[in-house]
């Protein structure tokens, strides 16, 4: 009797003492963040037409004009102090394009002058002018678990990953008649990997980095609100 006493008041403790931490634990969080990432998609697009066309990326950004930026609000939900799972919705773009070089450009206008040539180059190259326009969109609902693998009171360090869907839109644009239009649309799988995640702050206001792939960027950042 004793013995089932002690037990009965050994279980009867650990239940409290979790129910204790759970409720010292804030349970619910919405994250509002911004990240930025690589549309491997669209930078696929532009390669064909530069290659097709021979036509010349933007100078002065290249291949990172495919830089997709994006926007998410998140909720997580922690049942456990190293668990948390809930899901992101968000949007995405990139934008780039591609133009005649400078010598084809020329050539067309069936004249020649050293000095319009010298001094419309440099122009030409200081100027952003498309010939071709490719932008991309998205919208993407994607569940996501989250491990913590060191909390403090003002500090957390953790891990995160996630498995969705996204809405892609894809469209190429020219005004000239020697390129052709493409209009894509489809669904497809939508991820993030966040390696490592850093959140410091309040108990109620955090600000959290995270560094990762997938459709929220390689880099992203923003503000958590405990609930």
């Amino acid at each position: 009797m004793k013995e089932k006493t002690t037990r009965l008041f050994a279980i009867t403790a650990f239940a409290f003492y979790s129910l204790v931490a759970m409720c010292q634990l804030p349970q619910h969080e919405i994250r509002f963040g911004i990240g930025i990432g690589y549309d491997r998609h669209a930078k696929s697009i532009l390669d064909q037409y530069v290659e097709a066309y021979g036509l010349e990326r933007n100078p002065w950004g290249g291949d990172l004009t495919c830089s997709e930026f994006s926007a998410h609000a998140e909720y997580l939900y922690h049942f456990h102090k190293h668990w948390a799972i809930g899901g992101t919705f968000g949007a995405a773009g990139a934008d780039t394009w591609a133009r005649q070089p400078w010598d084809e450009k020329y050539k067309a206008s069936l004249e020649y002058s050293p000095f319009d040539y010298v001094f419309g180059g440099i122009i030409y190259t200081l100027v952003p002018s498309s010939d071709v326009d490719i932008k991309s969109r998205s919208y993407y609902a994607i569940p996501s678990v989250m491990y913590t693998w060191y909390d403090r009171r003002t500090f957390r360090l953790y891990s995160k990953a996630g498995l969705g869907i996204q809405y892609y839109r894809l469209d190429v644009t020219s005004d000239h008649h020697l390129y052709p239009e493409k209009h894509e649309d489809r669904w497809k799988l939508a991820y993030q990997v966040s390696c490592v995640g850093v959140e410091t702050g309040g108990e109620r206001m955090r600000g959290f980095v995270e560094i990762g792939y997938g459709k929220q960027g390689i880099l992203n950042l923003g503000l958590i609100l405990n609930l």
